[in-house]
């Protein structure tokens, strides 16, 4: 029993390192995914996850408008 008792240790401390890691990874992904959304579409209230169309022209234009270039 105690190989059985370590190999369940060991994988309840994998799933929760990954359930950790997943909650950790929604701001980031959130983030990402509102950075293609449309400014009207991010004040939305109830929020959405997915925008209803990818705006990657939000990334073009914030090129355009600060000084990344210099």
């Amino acid at each position: 029993w105690p190989i059985a008792r370590r190999l369940l240790g060991r994988g309840l401390l994998h799933a929760l390192a990954l359930g950790l890691g997943t909650l950790l990874m929604v701001p980031f992904a959130w983030a990402v995914i509102s950075s293609l959304k449309a400014v009207e579409e991010i004040r939305v209230l109830p929020p959405v996850f997915w925008p209803s169309r990818f705006m990657w022209s939000n990334y073009l234009d914030v090129w355009r408008s600060t000084l990344f270039a210099r």
